[in-house]
């Protein structure tokens, strides 16, 4: 199983004996990754309830951009949202 968050493996809990998984299944592989997705989800819940004007929208949206800014992607993978075209 691979972490919804960061793609790496998600390390399951087993028995010494059968290697039967024991307990319930992890979903992410670290408390970071849960975390970012336990807080990402409850700002979403929150920006909902919130009754904002455009001018107010538009800073939120600066900052989320902002934010997204300072990843730092590898320049040896193609990120695009391009979908390529088949060859016919």
């Amino acid at each position: 199983m691979t972490c919804p968050v960061c793609g790496n493996r998600v390390p399951q809990k087993y028995n010494g004996i059968t290697y039967e998984k024991v307990g319930r299944p992890k979903t992410y592989c670290s408390d970071h990754c849960a975390n970012y997705m336990k807080y990402f989800v409850a700002m979403q819940k929150e920006l909902d309830l919130i009754d904002l004007d455009d001018e107010h929208k538009r800073k939120i949206r600066g900052d989320m951009f902002r934010v997204g800014n300072t990843l730092k992607l590898s320049p040896l993978r193609d990120f695009s949202t391009k979908i390529p075209r088949s060859k016919k």
